[in-house]
């Protein structure tokens, strides 16, 4: 079953441009049969979905810790900022 999600989620933009209407958008029947999903053996299917589940687990994990630097970027830059904390600059640098 995450073989199918993964599949779909892979063609998530063929599926929406398939939509119709302004108000609350859908998917004509006609136009979603004429959609083909590939469907290897069970065990392709087991093995693509383990797969694609860590890449998604890691993209999640790569994704919080990339939020958590921002967050305490803006604090440094904050302290920055206000004064206080100071920055040392080399002598050389200065002049």
């Amino acid at each position: 079953m995450l073989y199918l999600y993964h599949y779909l989620k892979g063609r998530q933009n063929q599926l929406m441009a398939l939509r119709v209407g302004s108000g609350l958008p859908n998917i004509q029947k006609a136009d979603i049969e004429s959609v083909s999903v590939l469907l290897p053996d069970i065990t392709k299917q087991a093995a693509i979905a383990r797969y694609l589940n860590v890449l998604r687990e890691e993209i999640a994990s790569l994704s919080a810790y990339a939020e958590m630097l921002k967050i305490q970027k803006r604090g440094l830059m904050q302290k920055l900022l206000t004064g206080q904390w100071r920055v040392k600059v080399p002598a050389a640098e200065a002049s």
